[in-house]
């Protein structure tokens, strides 16, 4: 099983899964930032911390 998430113009979240959209969820313009940030910080700390 293949799962994968897109944020396309809208903003809107699209879920996939195995080549399937089985979601879509229209985000506030914050609520998209926010988890940008979000997904920033956890590659941050995925990567050891601050480069």
């Amino acid at each position: 099983m293949t799962d994968l998430v897109t944020i396309r113009p809208g903003p809107v979240l699209h879920v996939w899964r195995d080549g399937q959209e089985v979601a879509a969820i229209r985000l506030s313009n914050p609520a998209a930032l926010t988890l940008l940030a979000d997904l920033a910080r956890a590659l941050v700390v995925a990567q050891g911390g601050a480069p």
